[in-house]
């Protein structure tokens, strides 16, 4: 996983946190299940990790920009606010310290609840029999080719 700056959601596994969290909420979870659903997926693989103060940041700040931190989340967010124990060089430990000053001071705020627009599930407008053509975008070749599937079920 890629780290890639100072702040809350600039590493591949805050990101992923995010977008979990997020996507469990669109397609209708109840809060306390996404969370659970969201630790379930994350804890067995970050363990004692960096990854685990990123987790629990991650989670608390999308949890409240929802409206819908939990005192659980909240209370290890505040533990390793206090206690940032990843490495960071001396101009980035200053940055980073004002990132998560500005994390707990928002935590600490209450947040209204947000809506989450659920995930719109895609049709297909193909029927029975239809062919459907696709171009491979080869660029060695300078015919372009292409491939055909046949739509047998919808």
């Amino acid at each position: 996983m890629g780290t890639w700056g100072v702040g809350i959601f600039s590493s591949d596994t805050a990101c992923d946190v995010r977008d979990m969290y997020h996507d469990f909420l669109a397609y209708g979870y109840e809060d306390a299940l996404a969370e659970k659903k969201v630790m379930d997926y994350w804890i067995p693989q970050i363990g004692d990790s960096e990854d685990e103060v990123v987790f629990w940041l991650a989670l608390a700040s999308i949890e409240h920009k929802y409206g819908r931190l939990s005192d659980k989340v909240k209370e290890k967010a505040e533990y390793f606010i206090k206690n940032d124990s990843t490495l960071w060089d001396k101009a980035q430990k200053k940055k980073r310290k004002a990132v998560l000053e500005k994390l707990e001071y928002t935590l600490s705020t209450p947040a209204t609840r947000r809506k989450v627009p659920p995930i719109k599930a895609q049709t297909i407008e193909w029927k029975k029999g239809d062919i459907v053509l696709a171009r491979l975008n080869n660029q060695r070749d300078e015919e372009p080719r292409y491939f055909a599937l046949q739509v047998f079920d919808v």
